[in-house]
């Protein structure tokens, strides 16, 4: 699982990627603006 924190336009997340079947699919999404 790979995480990417992204910053921008005055709101942080952070994806959640794991890899599967030669792929990266989107694991969970995570909004900490709040």
């Amino acid at each position: 699982i790979v995480a990417l924190k992204g910053i921008g336009n005055g709101f942080s997340n952070t994806l959640y990627f794991q890899r599967k079947e030669g792929k990266w699919e989107l694991y969970k999404f995570e909004d900490i603006s709040n």
